[in-house]
């Protein structure tokens, strides 16, 4: 049986007026409970009042510092190196291996500040400041044993191993808001600016031998290279605004920075000490200088990376100071007006 147009027309009003009740509900709240996008349109028009926020961030980043890093695995191999030349001599001896290990700088914990302007609900932009640091120590040593006429045991310390880096990178971005609810929002963010970064070489190490229970102290290096230059930085991620009360919210941001600088200059300091006796130490060797950080191609150990080499030695290539690597930050923000 056909429907009459008396039923048609009474399913058709049914329909539109349950979807004008349905659009008249969402115009309060939306599926999830939570305002409709026009309350909240409403609700943003009421807060355009505070289009300024401070923003105060710290967290944690990886950094690629492969040229930095190729310092402990040189200090490495000379060790070794040297344990197998002791092996070579005194094959009816076994050598020691070194004791601790060199370490690397791998990550920072960079904080920072931003100030933000509020333009329109979907784009801010920002200025801010930024700044990152890692100072990595090790301990080391090594003895070797000697045979023959004079039997002795010599020993190498490192006294004093530290590497560090540090930068500082003001920075302009730009934010866009991809919606969210009343409690909650989502950003995608974009940032650059100059990177104003260092980096430093600070060994100590001593030399000693011991023969039948006596150590005698012989020689002691101190060697400190800094190095600072002007790069790039560019970052990029995404964030999540959480409200917490009023203008308050907190914020989790993670994503990747592209941070590179090159041409690296400083000073360098070598002095090598020697004793006339335990309590006397006196100074053979006091060498400053000024120079470019490279790297030198050696043969039998890793590249030697330094800022003393000639810069006509076809033997050394351009150090790249290589801060980039993943990032997450958590921070507050507060939005005012003026």
């Amino acid at each position: 049986m056909k429907p009459s147009k008396h039923r048609i027309f009474t399913f058709i009003l049914a329909f539109f007026v349950a979807a004008w009740g349905l659009y008249a509900q969402g115009s309060q709240l939306d599926a999830f409970g939570q305002n409709s996008p026009r309350q909240e349109k409403y609700r943003f028009e009421a807060s355009l009042e505070k289009r300024f926020q401070v923003e105060l961030f710290g967290g944690w980043a990886s950094m690629n510092a492969a040229d930095l890093n190729l310092r402990p695995a040189y200090d490495t191999q000379y060790l070794i190196n040297l344990r197998d030349y002791y092996s070579s001599y005194y094959p009816d001896i076994p050598q020691s291996s070194p004791e601790g290990d060199f370490k690397t700088v791998d990550s920072s914990l960079p904080f920072g500040l931003r100030v933000r302007y509020r333009l329109s609900p979907l784009i801010s932009f920002s200025l801010g400041l930024k700044y990152s640091s890692k100072k990595q120590t090790s301990e080391v040593s090594a003895e070797f044993t000697a045979s023959g006429r004079r039997p002795h045991d010599l020993q190498y310390i490192f006294t004093d191993y530290a590497i560090s880096t540090k930068a500082w990178v003001p920075t302009l971005g730009v934010h866009l808001s991809f919606g969210g609810f009343r409690s909650w929002d989502f950003e995608y963010f974009l940032a650059g600016g100059p990177m104003f970064a260092g980096c430093r070489y600070l060994i100590i190490s001593d030399q000693a031998y011991s023969r039948y229970g006596s150590v005698y102290r012989m020689y002691e290096t101190d060697y400190d290279a800094e190095g600072k230059s002007t790069g790039v930085s560019l970052e990029t991620g995404l964030r999540i605004n959480i409200k917490v009360r009023g203008g308050l919210k907190a914020f989790c941001e993670g994503g990747y920075a592209y941070q590179k600088a090159k041409n690296l200059k400083g000073p360098g300091n070598f002095v090598h000490y020697y004793y006339r006796d335990p309590n006397t130490k006196e100074t053979s060797d006091n060498l400053y200088w000024e120079g470019y950080w490279g790297v030198k191609e050696t043969e039998e150990f890793p590249p030697l990376p330094s800022n003393e080499w000639e810069k006509d030695d076809e033997r050394v290539r351009e150090f790249t100071l290589d801060l980039s690597g993943a990032f997450i930050r958590f921070g507050l923000s507060l939005s005012f007006s003026l």
